[in-house]
């Protein structure tokens, strides 16, 4: 308990000093195709995304959208 009362003002005072920064442009993926396969099947094995329960072929594409990555390279 000591720790969380420690530990609020601390987050209060960080919450209100740091700003959010909007991109224009959301987020754009800058590694290479190769990292985005070994990232989907990473987050495959961990099951972080529908417990598991998803096609590789769905992720990859669900995370070329969100990160602004023409198919066509695939």
């Amino acid at each position: 308990m000591k720790l969380l009362k420690w530990k609020k003002p601390c987050i209060n005072n960080c919450t209100k000093t740091v700003q959010p920064q909007h991109r224009k442009q959301g987020i754009n993926w800058t590694g290479t195709i190769t990292d985005l396969v070994e990232f989907a099947y990473a987050a495959l094995e961990s099951k972080v995304f529908n417990d598991g329960d998803v096609e590789i072929k769905e992720l990859i594409q669900d995370l070329c959208s969100k990160f602004n990555i023409s198919q066509r390279l695939l």
